[in-house]
């Protein structure tokens, strides 16, 4: 199913959010944008809960040297202030 939803934020700015069309293998995916500006989130659980044995640990958050490195690779926009 897919569903699409825009939302005005006044001045000329929507945002959109738009999830079922992107990363199906995923439990759940979400696509926002604002402008030129686009992000996928995407959720992936287990389906039987862990059993009482296994150690707890805490969930990874962009530590891949992947991610890390990709992050990198996109240089930040040049921002100019008009003269005084």
């Amino acid at each position: 199913m897919f569903i699409k939803k825009e939302i005005d934020l006044g001045h000329g700015k929507v945002i959109t959010i738009e999830t079922g069309k992107m990363a199906k293998q995923a439990d759940g995916a979400v696509v926002v944008a604002l402008g030129d500006t686009m992000v996928l989130a995407t959720v992936v659980s287990t389906k039987t809960p862990p059993s009482p044995n296994t150690a707890k640990s805490t969930p990874r958050l962009a530590s891949s040297p992947v991610a890390s490195s990709s992050v990198k690779a996109v240089p930040p926009k040049k921002r100019f202030s008009p003269p005084a």
